[in-house]
């Protein structure tokens, strides 16, 4: 995704699509840059959002605080779900809810 907006906008859409079917998807969201190989994304950004995915439930959409940060003043809200050690990351990750 060309923006953070755009991720949140495209994940958000599909959970609309999604409950429209009677189907509860998780999403997480991180902002980082990413290595391609063969075809796959590599890298700790990979890994981060991968890691958040396990802290998300059904229907619900998972961040970062960086993407949180990118979007500050727009018009999405947040709640914290607080600090997190995710495995194979060398420091804790805090992780907000993405509400609105």
């Amino acid at each position: 995704f060309s923006t953070p907006s755009a991720a949140i906008a495209a994940a958000t859409g599909i959970h609309a699509a999604a409950d429209d079917l009677g189907i509860s998807i998780r999403a997480a969201l991180h902002v980082a840059e990413v290595q391609e190989r063969d075809g796959d994304v590599l890298g700790l950004g990979v890994t981060i959002s991968a890691r958040a995915l396990g802290h998300a439930h059904g229907g619900q959409l998972v961040t970062t605080a960086t993407v949180r940060d990118l979007i500050d003043g727009s018009d999405r809200q947040f709640s914290s779900l607080g600090s997190f050690e995710l495995k194979g990351i060398d420091r804790p990750w805090e992780l907000f809810l993405l509400e609105s």
